[in-house]
C-alpha cells in the first residue's frame, strides 16, 4: 500500500465498512484503536490488486468509507495483545465489527466489517508472510430484511461507544475479549474459535448479546424472528413453564409506559413468539398474526424497536438484576408484575 510513514518496520491493516453511509462524522471513529475512518480513493499499488485481488480493492474506492491503521509492527502486537500478523488479522475482522455493531444501540442498520486487508512492509518480497486477508461473509440486515445505507452523528457514534464500552465489561466469557491461540498453518483457513467457548459461563447479558447478534446476521424473517425471541427468553424466564405468556408479559412490565402501551407491546411479542414457535416445529405462519401487522416485516421491525429499547435499559441501568440468581431473579420477575 502506497502510505508513507516513518515506521521501520511498519504494519498497514485497512477495513472497508459496510453500510456506512458518508457524510458520517469520521472524527468520532478515532476511538476505534488506532484506526482512523477515511472514504475516498484507497491508496493501493499494483502489487496490492495482484496480491489482494482488484474484486476486493474495488470495496475501498468509489467514495466508500474505510478504517487504516499504521503502526510499528511490534506496538501493534503489544498494543493488541496478539502474538503474530496472522492472529492480529482474525482479532481485528472481530474486534472491528464487533464495536460497528453496537451502532445497532443506536438505530436499526446493516452496518459492518468487511474485508480487513494488513500488509507487513518489512516482508514485501516473503509471499507467504507479508499479506493476510480477513474477509467476512456474514453481513448484518436490517430488521426488515434488507440492506440500506446509514448515517450517524457523532453525538450518536460516541453513545454507541459509550454503550460498547459497558457491554464489554459485562461481557468476561464473550469470544472478542479473548486470546485464544488458534493453531492456522494454512493462512487460506480459518479454524472457528467458537468451539473453544463454554456455553454454560455466559451470563443472561452474554447470551443475550450472541443472539442478538445472530439474529442481524440472518435477513431470513422467519429465522430473525426466532433468535429475537431468544434474547426474551434469556432475559425474563428461569423455568420452561409458560415460557410465551411470561416473557412477553415481563418484557411489557419492564419497558413500562401506559396501560395502552404495555398492552401493545405484550401483543406484538406475543404474537411474535407464536411466530418463532410455527418456524421452529415446521409449520406454516399464522396468517392471522401476519395481516394483523400488515406483514412479517412490520412485525420484526416492532420486535427490533422493543429489543433496542430493553437492551440499552438492561446494559446501560440494570445489568446487577440480570446478573441475579435465579431465586434472586424470580423475586425480580414479581416485583416487576406487583408494582
Amino acid at each position: 500500500m502506497n502510505i508513507q510513514n516513518d515506521y521501520k518496520n511498519a504494519l498497514i491493516a485497512a477495513c472497508d465498512v459496510i453500510g456506512l453511509k458518508i457524510p458520517s462524522a469520521k472524527e468520532a471513529f478515532t476511538r476505534l484503536g488506532k484506526f482512523e475512518m477515511r472514504h475516498g480513493n484507497f491508496p493501493y499499488t499494483a502489487t496490492d490488486i495482484k496480491n489482494f485481488g482488484a474484486i476486493r480493492l474495488s470495496r475501498f474506492h468509489n467514495n466508500n468509507p474505510f478504517l487504516i491503521s499504521v503502526m510499528e509492527k511490534e506496538e501493534a502486537f503489544k498494543y493488541y495483545k496478539v502474538a503474530d500478523t496472522r492472529a492480529l488479522s482474525l482479532f481485528l475482522s472481530n474486534y472491528l465489527d464487533g464495536i460497528l455493531s453496537f451502532l445497532w444501540f443506536i438505530k436499526d442498520n446493516s452496518i459492518g466489517a468487511g474485508c480487513l486487508l494488513i500488509e507487513d512492509q518489512i516482508k514485501f518480497d516473503a509471499p507467504d508472510n507479508y499479506m493476510h486477508i480477513e474477509d467476512r461473509q456474514i453481513r448484518n440486515s436490517m430488521a426488515s430484511g434488507i440492506y440500506q445505507p446509514m448515517t450517524f452523528t457523532k453525538e450518536e457514534i460516541d453513545r454507541a461507544y459509550e454503550i460498547y464500552q459497558r457491554a464489554k465489561e459485562l461481557m468476561p466469557n464473550h469470544i472478542l475479549d479473548r486470546h485464544i491461540h488458534i493453531e492456522t498453518p494454512n493462512p487460506i483457513a480459518n479454524k472457528n474459535p467458537l468451539h473453544a467457548v463454554d456455553y454454560n459461563r455466559f451470563s443472561r447479558i452474554e447470551r443475550s448479546l450472541q443472539f442478538l447478534t445472530i439474529a442481524r446476521s440472518f435477513s431470513f424473517l422467519p429465522h430473525k424472528i426466532a433468535f429475537y425471541m431468544a434474547i426474551y427468553e434469556c432475559l425474563f424466564s428461569s423455568d420452561n413453564a409458560e415460557i410465551a405468556h411470561k416473557v412477553a408479559y415481563r418484557a411489557s412490565c419492564y419497558l413500562g409506559g401506559k396501560k395502552e402501551d404495555k398492552i401493545a407491546n405484550y401483543e406484538i411479542l406475543k404474537d411474535a413468539y407464536n411466530l418463532r414457535s410455527q418456524y421452529i416445529h415446521g409449520a406454516s405462519l399464522s396468517k392471522g398474526i401476519l395481516d394483523k401487522y400488515k406483514g412479517i416485516d412490520m412485525i420484526c421491525v416492532g420486535v427490533d424497536t422493543l429489543t433496542r429499547q430493553i437492551l440499552t435499559k438492561v446494559v446501560m441501568e440494570d445489568y446487577e438484576k440480570f446478573l441475579l440468581k435465579k431465586e434472586g431473579i424470580d423475586d425480580w420477575y414479581s416485583s416487576l408484575i406487583f408494582t
